[in-house]
């Protein structure tokens, strides 16, 4: 985000760690030891637990990969069901808005709206997909009729390379038959569309509560849709010959009296995903298995199954510990000052040479679009094929701004929970900071960068921190759960105190090094503002040892 102005900083990783900063006055740094984590299932203020423990349900989302086993006919399931997906969420939508209002079946002096015209209309759309491509399957049987014959003729004629030809047509030829087959056959379990009916009744749910402000649209569902299952229809066991591989048993067709199943072998994808994947098989009160989802990634050109669990654990406890501030800064990134006076810088450079980069690019790309050279395929093809490398550019800008608030976000969490900071001191970015003083380059950065989205990833990271029995943070996702709080603090005046003496300047300095007029002590200007802001709320130099209080 901003240039990296500090001296005497080593490497570690993307975290640049000063040197000798534990106290900025001229004084011998003193610091004070670091207090002791509380253990987890401890409260805050250390001490044993009570006799009620306070739990909390979370929804995890379980992400697997399923694997290819040689067996056509059940992916082909998958493809019927994946085909017309989104024409069955639309026609659940759109049926939803003409539902009439029924007592509730709980609660009769309630009024809900009537489910069965919904189900009705979406067994209706299925019936007739299956009449319409019950009408292509003799188109195709014909097809691969006449590519037999061909076939026959070519090779008694000894017309090798037209042989080949036909040898590969009949076999796709051959698949889209047994494909619309399939799809003229399958009928989907009720498990797949009362999913739908219910999902789509609680969509429109959400799409009633913010209709009347005019910021929300109905919703409008393309191809591609994923494939839902309701609790209860699905099972999750372990292979027994395979090591990290388990089976997953999707119900794929019903006849109205037999519900046929099938079996995915599926693999979990990362080390958490392992764990969560052994407590759904062990299953016990504390896992709940609700829906499933099976999607096909176009870009992976691979299957995956998403299994939603909802897990019970013990709440996040708040930490208690030292306190820190957290300055999002003009000329770096980020800055933690922490209570024993240690600083840690984010420097951002990264980001300020990406963007850069971009903005290259984007020059270069105006420069030949101005003069029509967008290039052959853009020609005769619309607005959308020509500003197609555009949008790639402020795709890629994203999905990398996306990722570095979510990276920046984790480290500062595991720090503080390393650390035991119970209590996050937030500075505020005051529209004033990017004044006319502050060059052009910076400002433009500043005013690109989304600092609520940076805010919003900070909280959802410090909201829950997993450590281990030592109370360090770890990426295990059955492990407990930690909070640190966090409290905003206005910083726009805090640039003009000197921390050293304490004289307070008329001017705001933004240049990268900021300097005392009257004692000349120098130091980042980011990290002058953090640190005073923690001073303040310390009420005593942070590094100094707290006040005795007996």
């Amino acid at each position: 985000m901003g240039l990296d102005v500090t001296s005497g900083t080593i490497s570690v990783g993307p975290l640049q760690v000063l040197k000798d900063e534990r106290a900025l006055t001229n004084k011998a740094a003193v610091t004070t030891p670091r207090q002791p984590t509380p253990k987890p299932g401890q409260p805050a203020g250390g001490g044993a637990t009570g006799d009620v423990e306070e739990t909390t349900r979370d929804t995890v989302v379980v992400q697997f990969s399923i694997l290819y086993d040689g067996n056509q006919e059940k992916f082909d399931r998958l493809w019927a069901m994946r085909d017309c997906m989104h024409r069955v969420l639309n026609t659940a939508i759109s049926e939803w808005h003409r539902a009439d209002k029924v007592a509730s079946a709980r609660n009769p002096e309630k009024e809900t709206l009537a489910r069965g015209p919904v189900t009705d209309a979406v067994k209706a759309l299925l019936e007739r997909e299956r009449e319409y491509w019950a009408k292509q399957v003799p188109k195709a049987e014909t097809e691969v009729a006449k590519l037999r014959v061909d076939l026959g003729r070519a090779k008694s004629k000894e017309r090798l390379e037209e042989a080949l030809t036909l040898s590969t047509r009949l076999e796709f030829a051959q698949k889209r038959c047994a494909s619309l087959r399939i799809k003229a056959t399958n009928q989907m379990p009720s498990s797949v569309y009362d999913s739908v009916v219910r999902w789509t009744a609680s969509r429109y749910a959400i799409y009633k509560k913010d209709a009347f402000r005019g910021d929300r649209s109905n919703d409008t569902y393309r191809a591609g849709q994923p494939i839902r299952w309701r609790d209860g229809s699905w099972a999750l066991v372990r292979e027994v010959d395979a090591k990290g591989r388990y089976n997953l048993t999707l119900e794929l067709h019903s006849d109205g009296k037999h519900v046929e199943r099938a079996g995915f072998t599926v693999i979990p994808d990362g080390p958490s995903m392992h764990g969560f994947a052994k407590r759904m098989v062990a299953g016990g009160d504390t896992v709940k298995l609700c829906d499933a989802r099976v999607v096909y990634s176009e870009r992976k050109k691979q299957w995956f199954a998403k299994l939603t669990i909802r897990l019970v654990r013990k709440a996040s406890r708040p930490l208690a510990g030292t306190t820190a501030a957290l300055r999002r800064g003009v000329w770096s990134a980020l800055v933690l000052v922490f209570e024993d006076g240690s600083i840690r810088t984010i420097t951002g450079g990264d980001v300020v040479a990406f963007k850069r980069k971009l903005k290259a690019r984007k020059v270069a790309l105006g420069e030949h679009m101005g003069q029509m050279e967008a290039g052959d395929g853009a020609r005769g093809r619309g607005k959308r094929r020509r500003f197609a490398a555009l949008r790639k550019i402020d795709d890629a800008e994203d999905r990398f701004v996306d990722t570095r608030c979510k990276v920046w976000a984790r480290m500062i969490a595991r720090e503080c929970a390393d650390r035991g900071v119970g209590r996050l001191l937030v500075a505020k970015m005051n529209p004033k900071e990017m004044g006319d003083d502050v060059p052009g380059v910076v400002q433009a950065m500043l005013r690109n960068w989304p600092f609520a989205k940076m805010l919003d990833r900070i909280k959802q990271s410090c909201a829950k921190i997993y450590v281990d029995e030592r109370g360090r943070a770890t990426r295990d996702a059955l492990a407990a759960t930690v909070s640190v709080e966090l409290a905003p603090f206005d910083a726009h005046w805090d640039a003009r105190g000197c921390p050293n003496c304490g004289h307070v300047h008329d001017e705001r300095q933004v240049a990268p090094t900021w300097e005392c007029d009257k004692c000349h002590f120098t130091r980042g200007t980011d990290q002058i503002v953090a640190w005073n802001g923690l001073k303040r709320e310390l009420k005593r130099h942070p590094g100094e040892p707290k006040p005795c209080t007996s």
